[in-house]
């Protein structure tokens, strides 16, 4: 997810308010990650909240870039 997040930061000069939404979603993906971490999760766990939250946000952005680069 870094080297997305790194690329996508890269792209703000260019395209501003696509690259802030993707940023913004992969911060909400950082935040489930930091949550668990916190809360030393065990891995099933981090399966489970990966499942709950991350899984939503991924198809989410899936979506979106498919929709903005096609």
């Amino acid at each position: 997810m870094a080297h997305a997040r790194r690329m996508f930061n890269e792209a703000l000069d260019n395209d501003y308010e696509r690259a802030s939404y993707a940023l913004k979603e992969i911060q909400k993906l950082y935040n489930i990650e930091r949550v668990c971490r916190e809360g030393n999760a065990n891995f099933e766990e981090i399966r489970i909240v990966r499942c709950a939250k991350a899984a939503p946000i991924l198809k989410g952005m899936w979506l979106w870039m498919q929709q903005q680069y096609i």
